[in-house]
Formats: structure tokens, C-alpha cells, sequence
């Protein structure tokens, strides 16, 4: 009964879980069409008719509006299957691997004590596609209720998924044969060689010594292509003075096991640091959203002029746009086909905000430098030559608004305009550049996970990122 009652309580809470993280996913662009809303309404609705501050309301509501609907749309898709389906079909491709290498080794007749783990590891991959949402009649009811609570928008679950698969690979070299784990060993061989791997020689030297215990010799057996080395217990060029037929110990095999351990744990660790890296690129592109809106409202509820707000629209426009194309240019694209889980539109959101807000802080700092500096004019006035001794003196004609404004009177609305300062367009694409260049040190970190990954990727497909 009680159990009966709190299903609509975790359904609702499940729910909840899911808008609140599809919300999140799409805040960065909520926000940066919240503000190009809140300029619109600005400048269509007449002030006087209607006020800025009712125009502004009108806004937040339509934007506020379409951001849960959104949201809402969003979160029916926080399924495994649809949240990422890149990784959902890797998943399935390395599960459907798993499942045959199982029923290899229960072709074989093992014996009883492999048959239990065999039935363990069978358990282990009908949860791991039940966690899928793959209807199983075998699969635990836990299991199949597990799918529903993970936050799959978040990507959380794919990795726990992978974990698992990969606990069931390692473990299967334990009842392995002796052709299978030859070819295991000599994957994890070459997965190893110029890899990122902390330790990665001294794995490779445990694999050297399990492939001489098995009665081969190392130093020709890792030359032979993929492919080849279940061929290579035929070959007598292979061998060494020992018998061919050696059965796998139990020394050789955990350190085998071991081996497999160390890899699949780097990789995900490192799948790791990506979903983390997305999680604080959109955390930061959110805040510095929330405080630019802020301020843009702060702004036009003192009835800034139409004129200085498309100005300053364009400058921000000018310097994301001027931002993104560089990001573009400087990203290598070692690493692109690995799947980052949505980092990537994450890192370009980050670039529209602080390429945007660099223009416009940009062009406000130089003037009001340049007017420091020169503590008189901003630009010169232009020199007059005397006037002729014959001549009476004539009154000076006034020096131009922008020519002759101080470093005192320079007003914010003379900044943000087309006439007075036509060179701050210049400005905001030169200060747009300036975010990306901070921002490609947390590329370059990002490009060494994706390398890390791919020092360490099959061409068989084992890796998530294949």
C-alpha cells in the first residue's frame, strides 16, 4: 500500500527532475532571446503609450512562457534513447558484443564454476538494458524503474552504463579461451601503444610477459595485423621454446584483467571530465546571461533612446559574431567524431556571451580611456591659423559635441552612436576576439580529453567514442 501511494510522488518528482534539467540545457538561449525580446518590445511599443516598464512585463512574460514550454518539450525527450543517440547506440553496439562473447564461451560447455559467472554476467547485462529501456521479461523490476529516475539529459547513466559493460568484458576474460583472450591481449596492445594511459609501459610489459607465458614470443606476436592473431597459436614463426599449447593460468589471466581494468577506467574517467567541462560551460554562460539581462533591463527602464540601443545591439552582435567565426578557425578538429555530450553547442553559447559582452565593455572602456588620457577632447580640434593683423578678431565658431567633449561630460549615449563614434564597430570586432583566445585554453583542455580518448579507441568499435 504504502509503496502503491508514493508511485504519483515519484512520478511527479521524476518529472520534475527532468523539466528542471531540460530548463537548464536551454537557459543560455532563453536568456539571449529574452533580451533580444525585451529590445524588441522596447522599441516597437510606443513609450508613451504603453511605458517601457509595462513593455518590459509584456516581455518577460512571452519570453517566460515560451521558455517552459520549451522546457517542456524538451523533457519528454529524457529518454536514453533520444537525450543522446550517439551514445545509446554505442551502448547497444557494445552490449549486442558482450552478449556473443557470452554466447561463444557457453558454446563451449564450461564447467560449473563458469557457468555461475557466466549466469552472474547475463544478470548484470539484462540491467544494463533494462536501465536502457529495453523491455526484458528476465530484467528485475529495480531495474526497469532505474531508467526512469536517471537524469539522462545530463548524460548521466551513459557512462554508469559503460562502467558496467566494461565490468562484464573484464570479467569475461577470466572463463575466456585461449584464442579470445590472444586477441584481447593484443587489442589492449596496440590501445596502449602511444596512448595517454598513466603507466602505459608498464602495462604493456605485463601484457609482453602474459602473451611468453602463453608460449609465444612478444616481440612478433604484437607486429601481426588485427585480424591475424587467433592464427597466431598456427604459426611457428611465434613460438618460443615452450609448449604450444599452454592453458591460460590464473596468474595470466587477472593480469590480463588488470590490464583491461586500467584502460576502461581511463576512458571513463576521461568521458567524465567532458560531461563536467559541459556542465560549467553552461553554468557560466547562464550567469553571465542572467547579469547581462539584468542590466539591459536596469538600462531601459531609464528610457535609453532608440538610437543607442540598436547601436549597442549591433556592437554586440558584431563582437559575437566576430568571436564565434574565430573560435572556429583556432578549434582543431583532432577529436571531433568523439561524442561530448553536448559540450561543443556549449562552448558556443560561452563564446555569443563573452564575445558580445567584451565588444560592448570594449568600446565603453576605450572612450572613456582615450578621454581620460587626453583629459580635454577625445579627438583633437582641428587647428585654425591665425587670423590676419588687418582683420578684426572674429568670434570662434564652437567645436563639435564629439570633438570637444571632456573626459567628464562623455555621456554613455554618445558612446553607443553611429555619428560620433563610427570607429567603435572596429573596436567591438578587435574586443571581440580577445574571449576567444581566453577561451581556447579551456578548448585545448578539452581537445586533450577527446586526444586521450582516442589514443586509446579499437577500430573494432569497444570505445564509446566509435
Amino acid at each position: 500500500m504504502t509503496r502503491a501511494s508514493n508511485r504519483p510522488a515519484r512520478a511527479f518528482g521524476h518529472g520534475l527532475t527532468r523539466l528542471t534539467a531540460a530548463a537548464g540545457m536551454i537557459a543560455p538561449v532563453v536568456i539571449l532571446l529574452a533580451a533580444l525580446v525585451a529590445i524588441g518590445a522596447y522599441l516597437a511599443f510606443d513609450q508613451q503609450a504603453l511605458g517601457s516598464g509595462r513593455a518590459l512585463l509584456l516581455a518577460a512574460a512571452a519570453i517566460a512562457v515560451a521558455w517552459l514550454a520549451s522546457a517542456l518539450l524538451l523533457s519528454t525527450r529524457g529518454r536514453p534513447d533520444t537525450a543522446t543517440p550517439r551514445a545509446y547506440l554505442n551502448l547497444l553496439n557494445l552490449g549486442a558484443e558482450v552478449e556473443d562473447a557470452i554466447t561463444r564461451i557457453e558454446a563451449a560447455h564450461p564447467a560449473e564454476a563458469d557457468r555461475v559467472v557466466i549466469a552472474r554476467m547475463r544478470d548484470q547485462l539484462t540491467a544494463v538494458r533494462a536501465v536502457l529501456g529495453i523491455e526484458d521479461a528476465a530484467a528485475s523490476p529495480e531495474a526497469l524503474a532505474l531508467s526512469d529516475r536517471v537524469d539522462w539529459l545530463r548524460s548521466a547513466g551513459y557512462n554508469e552504463c559503460y562502467k558496467r559493460l566494461h565490468s562484464i568484458q573484464a570479467d569475461l576474460i577470466l572463463i575466456c579461451g585461449r584464442a579470445e583472450l590472444l586477441a584481447g591481449v593484443h587489442e589492449d596492445y596496440l590501445a596502449l601503444t602511444d596512448s595517454r594511459v598513466p603507466g602505459a609501459d608498464t602495462l604493456q610489459y605485463k601484457l609482453e610477459r602474459s602473451v611468453a607465458d602463453l608460449g609465444l614470443d612478444p616481440a612478433t606476436f604484437f607486429t601481426r595485423p588485427k585480424g591475424t592473431v587467433t592464427a597466431a597459436a598456427d604459426d611457428p614463426t611465434t613460438h618460443i621454446e615452450k609448449p604450444v599449447d599452454i592453458p591460460p593460468s590464473e596468474d595470466v589471466r587477472f593480469r590480463v584483467r588488470s590490464v583491461r581494468i586500467a584502460l576502461d577506467a581511463f576512458r571513463d574517467r576521461t568521458f567524465e571530465g567532458l560531461i563536467h567541462q559541459r556542465d560549467r560551460a553552461r553554468a557560466s554562460t547562464s550567469a553571465a546571461g542572467a547579469i547581462l539581462y539584468v542590466v539591459l533591463v536596469w538600462t531601459l527602464l531609464f528610457d535609453i533612446k532608440h538610437e543607442t540601443l540598436l547601436y549597442a545591439a549591433v556592437l554586440f552582435a558584431i563582437g559575437a559574431t566576430v568571436g564565434v567565426f574565430a573560435r572556429l578557425l583556432i578549434q582543431s578538429e583532432v577529436g571531433s567524431d568523439v561524442e561530448d555530450y553536448g559540450l561543443y553547442m556549449a562552448r558556443v553559447a560561452q563564446t555569443v556571451v563573452a564575445s558580445g559582452v567584451a565588444a560592448l565593455l570594449g568600446v565603453v572602456i576605450t572612450v572613456y580611456g582615450v578621454a581620460a588620457i587626453n583629459n580635454s577632447d577625445v579627438v583633437p580640434a582641428p587647428a585654425t591659423s591665425p587670423a590676419p593683423a588687418a582683420t578684426a578678431p572674429s568670434t570662434s565658431t564652437p567645436a563639435p559635441t564629439a570633438l570637444a567633449s571632456s573626459a567628464n561630460n562623455v555621456r554613455l549615449e554618445s558612446v553607443f552612436s553611429f555619428e560620433e563614434y563610427p570607429l567603435a564597430i572596429v573596436l567591438a570586432a578587435i574586443f571581440g576576439l580577445s574571449p576567444t583566445l581566453l577561451l581556447k585554453r579551456l578548448e585545448d583542455a578539452t581537445t586533450r580529453l577527446k586526444l586521450d580518448i582516442k589514443s586509446i579507441e579499437s577500430s573494432e568499435g569497444a570505445s564509446p567514442s566509435s
